[in-house]
């Protein structure tokens, strides 16, 4: 509910960005294991979280946090359903590159960027207990996740 609500009402609102920086981490509960040089990722709610996560971060790394990542991904959040048909349709509204995306989303390069994601969230002080775990001004409370996630 968060994606699609306030902070989409956040990343429609003219000139937001100027006054707020905005970290994504599209890792959740998920756990990763070591496989050689290479990394696999077990999710909460299955391999198809798994495969969002690994679009959604591909995304924030190919293009412009602001201005193309976060809408497409508040997009794709409208319809999970679907990664593959909501992807495609949310890069064309966006004029992204899909195939991009999706190449990077399932190469060594997108599991990279998936295990600077897991770090991030494994960094984060206090620990992450479930998700979305709002962060403000480097604390986490309660009363500040409720109001933001109430109205960005």
């Amino acid at each position: 509910q968060y994606m699609v609500g306030s902070l989409k009402t956040a990343a429609n609102t003219p000139d937001f960005w100027k006054i707020c920086d905005f970290n994504l981490y599209p890792y959740g509960n998920a756990r990763r294991t070591q496989n050689g040089s290479s990394w696999s990722f077990t999710c909460q709610h299955g391999p198809r979280e798994c495969e969002g996560n690994l679009i959604e971060t591909c995304a924030l790394r190919l293009y412009d946090k602001y201005t193309q990542a976060l809408p497409f991904i508040i997009c794709l959040e409208t319809n999970s359903s679907d990664w593959t048909a909501q992807g495609k349709k949310c890069s064309q509204q966006l004029s992204l590159d899909w195939n991009a995306i999706s190449s990077c989303a399932t190469s060594q390069t997108g599991i990279n960027y998936e295990v600077e994601m897991a770090i991030a969230t494994e960094k984060l002080v206090p620990a992450h207990t479930y998700v979305p775990w709002v962060v403000v001004n480097g604390a986490h409370s309660q009363t500040t996740e409720n109001a933001v996630q109430a109205n960005m």
